[in-house]
């Protein structure tokens, strides 16, 4: 599943498996690699750490996360936020918003889509058409965002930005990540 990298706790086991594949292919280089998965591994800790502290800020009836793909699922996992999308994981979205999403979204007063960088604005404008729903942020859950942003999960007046680097990891940015300094 390409979207587990969503979760930091999870993201560590691919730092184990890239490591183990590196050193097993470059045994030489043990000395090198090996420093550099340790230093990703407590950056990955320090990055749940600190998610943990923002979303525990959250009050009860906020925590949620209304999306375009049910990409970010380990992420509400994660952090234990109600997730609701509007695609399937497999990436269908309906014609129409289902009448248990329109309730589910009034239940909540949602007032905001994060949705991928790859999403059809039109269709999402469609789809959200009578709703009190607008698409908001960007969210980066299967590709690296541009050089210099962040990713920006937020609900409200609750703002999560530049939460930090360690998030955005995916199985090619850790094997760089240990193999250049």
């Amino acid at each position: 599943d390409p979207h587990v990298w969503m979760d930091p706790q999870l993201a560590v086991y691919m730092v184990h498996a890239v490591e183990a594949a590196l050193i097993g292919a470059m045994p030489r280089l043990a000395e090198y690699i090996s420093p550099r998965a340790q230093r990703l591994r407590v950056e990955l800790g320090e990055t749940d750490r600190f998610l943990k502290g923002l979303m525990g800020e959250l009050p009860e009836k906020d925590r949620f996360l209304f999306t375009s793909h049910a990409s970010m699922a380990y992420f509400a996992r994660a952090y234990g936020l109600e997730l609701r999308s509007i695609a399937n994981a497999g990436g269908q979205a309906p014609q129409a918003l289902p009448d248990e999403l329109k309730a589910w979204l009034s239940e909540r007063r949602v007032g905001t889509l994060f949705h991928e960088q790859d999403t059809n604005e039109t269709v999402l404008a469609a789809l959200l058409l009578g709703s009190k729903v607008v698409s908001g942020p960007v969210i980066y859950s299967l590709a690296l965002p541009a050089a210099g942003t962040f990713h920006t999960i937020a609900t409200k007046r609750y703002d999560v930005t530049a939460i930090n680097d360690a998030i955005r990891y995916t199985g090619d940015v850790v094997q760089s990540k240990l193999q250049i300094d």
